[in-house]
């Protein structure tokens, strides 16, 4: 009887540090998150403050929004990135992610980089920036470049098509 209820304790113990897969809402007050893995989305939403994630695992979404300055660095992402918000002076330094599952997006910020980002099978849209620096992406899906009012686009590779501001120039 003592060797059930001891089990049957060890077995409510276990079940009980499992959680189902759901949102994180991630601290980034110290403007850094480095090396951290998260089992479901991350959102990290603030005008307060700077923010980079760096070499961390995500299995669901990254949304990032309304931070004034945010660097993704060799991040993987099972879901999507989605980064968007501050158009009068925010910043998006988005460089060497991989995503898994869905689309990159960047959008609505003063000045953004998007650099050798790779999506598996997800598109990449850069899109209504101030200033946007978009190179050497390769993406499973499209790459789309609209309503920048600056572009610089150089090698960026899809298995659909690349258009709009992004686009090759003609010979």
């Amino acid at each position: 009887m003592r060797l059930q209820r001891l089990t049957m304790t060890v077995l409510a113990g276990c079940c009980l540090l499992v959680a189902p897969i759901g949102v994180a809402i991630a601290s980034c007050d110290d403007g850094l998150l480095l090396d951290e893995t998260f089992d479901g989305d991350l959102r990290v939403t603030s005008e307060d403050f700077d923010c980079s994630i760096i070499g961390s695992t995500i299995a669901g979404d990254l949304i990032v929004t309304n931070v004034n300055n945010v660097l993704l660095l060799n991040n993987t992402v099972g879901g999507r990135i989605r980064v968007e918000g501050n158009a009068k002076t925010g910043t998006a330094n988005v460089a060497f992610n991989t995503v898994l599952g869905g689309n990159l997006y960047v959008g609505d910020m003063a000045d953004v980089k998007v650099i050798e980002n790779e999506t598996l099978t997800g598109s990449i849209r850069v899109i209504a920036n101030i200033s946007a620096f978009v190179e050497k992406n390769i993406s499973g899906g499209n790459i789309r470049c609209r309503t920048n009012t600056e572009v610089k686009a150089f090698f960026n590779f899809a298995k659909g098509s690349v258009s709009g501001q992004c686009a090759p120039a003609s010979p």
